[in-house]
């Protein structure tokens, strides 16, 4: 579990390092505020209703198709102490999770912005409730709406904690939440990454050397340590061309 964290985590600081975008994908920072309750007992019995926010980062390919990294730490409030005394009082509950998300958006044909449009999602991870790790999986659907330059968008999420069994955990089932979820992100500024552009050192330099300062350049020049007498004959080659082809004056020809 610990690895799986880690490797998550990883992810994450992968997906948020500038310029590792490829062509034809963008980058984007979701910000989640959430709010919501444990569907089944125990933890229903136990805890009140709770919240948190939680931060993703998207790598998005198109306008149809990303996947992220997301970090969550969520509250719930303390409830009544179990009747069982041979469980522990849980006190106020506690979640904070990392996962891989996977989301498939549905834009509508007028603004195929990401993230705009109805959307799905699934993944999962790990997470710390108390002071033992556990996986989670979750799922969500929302619809993004384009305000401005940002997209604000309504989640319904479920998420659900693997619980495991033992001797002083309150239960062995499962923790089951539902949220209630507004999320946020800048539709006009995804991070992409520039065209790649050569630089002074790579660019090829065209040099217009001419040694024998003929008129010819040296690159087209046969004759570059000879200069052109420009005679009339061939003088686009470089290459003096002597006594045979004298230059014509204004009082005759060659």
């Amino acid at each position: 579990m610990v690895r799986c964290i880690l490797s998550m985590l990883s992810l994450v600081l992968v997906l948020s390092v500038p310029g590792t975008a490829l062509a034809g994908e963008a980058d984007y920072a979701v910000v989640h505020l959430e709010g919501g309750l444990s569907l089944t007992a125990p933890q229903r019995d136990r805890f009140g209703i709770g919240g948190g926010g939680a931060l993703t980062a998207f790598r998005a390919i198109g306008t149809h198709f990303a996947i992220g990294g997301r970090l969550r730490a969520w509250m719930l409030r303390d409830g009544p102490p179990p009747a069982d005394s041979d469980l522990v009082d849980p006190g106020r509950g506690g979640l904070g999770s990392i996962s891989l998300i996977a989301r498939l958006g549905f834009p509508p044909k007028r603004n195929r912005a990401w993230g705009v449009g109805l959307f799905v999602e699934g993944g999962g991870g790990g997470a710390i409730t108390g002071t033992l790790l556990r996986a989670t999986v979750e799922g969500a659907i929302g619809y993004g709406i384009a305000l401005g330059r940002f997209v604000l968008a309504p989640v319904v999420r479920y998420v659900q904690v693997l619980q495991p069994d033992g001797p002083r955990q309150l239960d062995g089932r499962d923790a089951r939440l539902v949220m209630l979820a507004l999320e946020l992100h800048d539709l006009r500024r995804p991070r992409t990454r520039a065209p790649r552009t050569e630089s002074a050192e790579e660019r090829p330099v065209l040099r217009l050397d001419d040694r024998d300062a003929d008129g010819v350049v040296d690159l087209e020049d046969e004759c570059i340590e000879a200069p052109e007498d420009r005679d009339g004959f061939e003088d686009e080659d470089g290459c003096p061309d002597p006594g045979a082809h004298p230059a014509p004056t204004n009082g005759g020809s060659r």
